[in-house]
């Protein structure tokens, strides 16, 4: 699961990934929590019911954008690098 610092650092894309994933959440929704993993949790479970699996779902979702932001930093620099 990811940390809460790492959501807050990541939320503009994060909080895009969320609204896509669970598209019964608004805008304004999301933005409420500001990040708060709970609250997020909360909030999913109130619109899915609470047999929604936040967590799986959320750090599935974290860990998708986590990679490709590490994967992205690594081609750059390795770009760099070949110059």
């Amino acid at each position: 699961m990811p940390t809460q610092k790492e959501v807050q650092t990541n939320w503009p894309e994060v909080k895009n990934r969320i609204i896509r994933l669970w598209n019964k959440l608004t805008l304004n929704d999301v933005e409420a929590t500001k990040g708060n993993i709970n609250l997020l949790r909360r909030l999913v479970q109130k619109k899915y019911g609470l047999a929604e699996d936040f967590s799986m779902k959320f750090e599935e979702l974290c860990d998708s954008h986590f990679r490709g932001t590490f994967s992205e930093a690594l081609a750059v620099s390795s770009f760099h690098i070949k110059i």
